[in-house]
């Protein structure tokens, strides 16, 4: 004769009583710890402004990469701030440009200052190359526009011109 266990076909339930005591315990736990506020800098406070769609002239802060998650790919991100005009200080959307469509950055690379005969050699058949780091520090006049990320709205770089040297007289004289 088999034994069969004895709630079989009957739900079981544990004591809920230890489970909210240590629910109650881990709360308690948390209040006393003390409450870390959240710093929002003027540069966060003016990244959420939306700002009409224009052309700007933009300062090219900071370039870092980063292995794409999907297939380790890298991907350049460019950190570009308005430096003239209403809008003066206001960030936009990181640059995005993976190493697999390095071409979608061709009017950018230009416009920081690489030559553009280069691309033209490229189109050729050529291989290229040039510094990553290239555009930090340069003035670029770029297109911003909106564009929506979930409930969010961005501003974000959609092209770009190399400025004139009247105009980068304009900027650095102001």
């Amino acid at each position: 004769m088999e034994r069969f266990p004895k709630n079989l076909g009957r739900k079981t339930t544990k004591k809920p009583q230890l489970k909210l005591n240590k629910i109650n315990q881990i709360s308690k736990s948390t209040q006393k710890r003390k409450k870390k506020l959240i710093t929002i800098t003027p540069r966060d406070a003016l990244k959420a402004k939306v700002i009409p769609p224009g052309w700007y002239f933009c300062n090219v802060e900071n370039h870092y990469t980063k292995n794409a998650a999907t297939d380790g790919s890298m991907v350049h991100y460019y950190e570009l701030v308005i430096c003239f005009g209403p809008h003066k200080d206001t960030p936009i959307q990181e640059l995005t440009i993976s190493e697999k469509a390095i071409g979608m950055g061709k009017n950018f690379f230009i416009a920081a200052g690489q030559p553009k005969e280069q691309w033209e050699e490229a189109e050729k058949g050529s291989s290229i190359s040039f510094d990553e780091t290239l555009p930090v520090g340069k003035v670029v006049k770029a297109q911003v526009g909106p564009e929506k990320f979930g409930n969010r709205i961005l501003n974000k770089a959609q092209d770009f011109l190399k400025p004139s040297d009247a105009e980068l007289a304009q900027i650095q004289g102001s």
